[in-house]
């Protein structure tokens, strides 16, 4: 699997602001946010990593602010 090290690459990777809207149950424009402020919410982890998942691809839980998921 690739790991995708930014919130841009993993937004670009699923599909832009539109499809991770869908994907997480939000709007286009608050995925645009999360592009723009570099992050994503917490709770939206477990949805937009299985969409990664499925596509080969995989994100450090510290882009959804998760400090100490990616350690072991």
């Amino acid at each position: 699997m690739t790991e995708l090290r930014t919130a841009k690459q993993v937004m670009d990777v699923l599909g832009g602001d539109r499809a991770v809207g869908e994907i997480t149950g939000r709007t286009r424009k608050a995925a645009n946010n999360w592009r723009a402020f570099g992050r994503f919410p917490a709770d939206t982890y477990v949805a937009m990593q299985a969409a990664l998942k499925k596509l080969g691809h995989t994100a450090p839980a510290s882009l959804w602010r998760m400090a100490n998921c990616d350690a072991a």
